[in-house]
């Protein structure tokens, strides 16, 4: 996260480097995906949420190379991703287009399939589709997912910056 008055200077910087990881193995990495990341977190604050769309979409290319399954621990990407897609699915609820709605259903039922339960994005996009649901009147959904919610809320460690994040 950049400091106060400095996002311009981090902006640069993650693109910068962004613009280096032109391998498919530079991509794979912790330091890609949390640039990738910040930085559309930066355009989201700026109110440039649809750069910061567009600059997670970018990401779309780790898709095929991501077994769509829960990573074991410490395995990388595949957590690193799921978080992306968690990420993604909250600006589009917030930017809230036609269609975004549903953009971010599908992006945060992706996330839950792919994270950890441990996982704070996990919640994340537990939280997403209750919120989705809830706008879209689909009860249901929203009863499951707040199950979900409740049990990853009563498995985290509570005291824990996770389970700080967790709360809001």
């Amino acid at each position: 996260m950049a400091r106060k008055g400095q996002s311009a200077k981090a902006d640069s910087l993650y693109c910068a480097y962004l613009t280096l990881c032109v391998t498919k193995e530079s991509r794979e990495t912790y330091n890609y995906t949390t640039a990738l990341t910040q930085d559309a977190l930066l355009k989201h604050r700026e109110g440039r949420t649809d750069e910061c769309l567009r600059q997670l979409q970018r990401g779309g290319e780790l898709r095929d190379t991501i077994p769509n399954k829960k990573p074991s621990r410490g395995s990388g990407v595949s957590g690193y991703y799921g978080t992306a897609l968690a990420n993604m699915a909250t600006y589009y609820i917030s930017r809230n287009d036609p269609g975004d709605r549903q953009q971010a259903i599908e992006l945060s039922e992706q996330a839950i399939k792919i994270l950890p339960r441990s996982n704070t994005a996990y919640t994340n996009a537990i939280n997403n589709l209750v919120a989705s649901y809830s706008v879209v009147g689909n009860m249901p959904k929203v009863q499951k997912y707040t199950k979900l919610a409740r049990k990853a809320m009563q498995k985290a460690e509570q005291g824990t910056v996770d389970y700080a994040l967790m709360l809001g």
